[in-house]
């Protein structure tokens, strides 16, 4: 069996990190292969020479006396003996990022041992992670610039187009209710301001959508009832398409009013009662239920339901992906044509639901499509929030 000092000597020559060891006079006595090899030496070179010799000039006499001074116990041994980052030399001149810790043994705790860790590689690591953050915060700042180009462009061609669309509007008004128009003129006439009224509301919801995705809508909390305002919701889609009908399933019980955004949640009900009325096939009415998703009347949840066709299972992959922004560049996809037949609409419901902390979750069967919306009490989430950290704090 081989001796204690040749196990300890072969231990010491597979470490990955450099060991030394000095003696009372401050010179090496033993030095590791990996030492050697971090800094450039052979071990005939390094054995005798003071420690100081692997340090650079500038740090070599306040070394010597912290090295006195750790064998005296003036400083903090437990310091010395934790890792501490330094600049060691190398052979060929350059200064090299290490960590080091020593510790004192043997008798009068003259001798001391040390371990070194080559730094160069985590250090050049680290300079990438800087430089990949700088370059990743100047990509976000020109992103939210673009993003706010963006919209103030879309804001620029919505105020351009709707001055003319409203003037063509005013104008078919008139000469509608002139009385001097032949009928089929007359027929003509009807239409364009048909057309114009679809234009300017297809204006309005781009406006309206780019506001929200851009981060500039702010929303107005105040306590609502969520039944009137899907109520209201439900009227304005019916009156938007003919013939439309939408049945409200309200429950047993009245709702509890609720903290959140009025007028965000009747955008997201309008939205998705809007994809509803336009992909219902069936014989029954598209149904938008309303419950409770909690007992403690914390969440109110609205359920918009179609009798369709239902999605396949690739194209709610996409609709079920939380950025939707790419689709428009994508259109030539048969399955992304199919994901954009639903508007930008969902996109805005997507960022409304974020603002407001709701879960949006869409399914699809073979019986239709069916978007659920929870939409918390923003007061009661709050207050739920302050109890917890106050119990956590305490």
């Amino acid at each position: 069996m081989p001796q204690s000092s040749d196990l300890l000597e072969c231990f010491a020559e597979c470490l990955s990190d450099g060991l030394f060891i000095i003696g009372v006079d401050n010179r090496l006595t033993y030095v590791n292969a990996a030492l050697c090899e971090i800094l450039g030496y052979d071990q005939a070179e390094l054995t005798g020479k003071p420690l100081n010799h692997l340090l650079p000039d500038r740090v070599r006499a306040s070394h010597d006396e912290k090295i006195a001074a750790f064998r005296t116990g003036v400083v903090d041994v437990k310091a010395m003996e934790n890792w501490r980052s330094i600049r060691a030399l190398h052979k060929e001149g350059g200064e090299i990022p290490v960590v080091i810790r020593v510790k004192a043994y043997g008798p009068g705790m003259n001798n001391i041992m040390g371990i070194l860790r080559d730094m160069s590689q985590a250090s050049a690591m680290e300079q990438e992670l800087v430089a990949s953050n700088q370059h990743l915060k100047a990509a976000l700042m020109d992103a939210e610039e673009s993003r706010i180009a963006q919209v103030r462009l879309i804001e620029s061609f919505s105020q351009i187009f709707r001055t003319p669309i409203s003037t063509v509007i005013g104008f078919a008004d008139e000469l509608r209710q002139s009385g001097k128009l032949h009928p089929d003129h007359a027929d003509y006439v009807s239409t364009i301001r048909e057309s114009g009224e679809v234009l300017l509301d297809k204006l309005n919801r781009i406006l309206e959508a780019a506001r929200v995705h851009s981060g500039r809508y702010e929303p107005r909390i105040e306590r609502i009832d969520v039944t009137e305002a899907v109520s209201t919701a439900i009227r304005d889609v019916e009156d938007e398409f003919e013939n439309a009908e939408i049945r409200l399933l309200r429950p047993s019980t009245p709702l509890p009013a609720i903290v959140t955004d009025r007028s965000a949640i009747a955008k997201i009900v309008r939205n998705l009662a809007r994809n509803a009325v336009q992909h219902n096939t069936g014989d029954r009415p598209p149904q938008i239920a309303l419950d409770m998703a909690d007992e403690e009347g914390a969440v109110v949840r609205i359920s918009i339901r179609d009798f369709g066709p239902g999605l396949p299972s690739n194209v709610l992959k996409y609709i079920q992906d939380r950025d939707l922004t790419h689709l428009a560049l994508k259109g030539e996809n048969p399955r992304i044509a199919q994901v954009q037949r639903l508007g930008v609409g969902l996109m805005m419901v997507r960022k409304l639901c974020d603002i407001l902390s709701c879960r949006l979750c869409i399914e699809s069967t073979a019986d239709g499509v069916c978007a659920v919306v929870d939409v918390p009490d923003l007061e009661k989430q709050f207050d739920d929030r302050q109890a917890a950290l106050k119990q956590t704090v305490g």
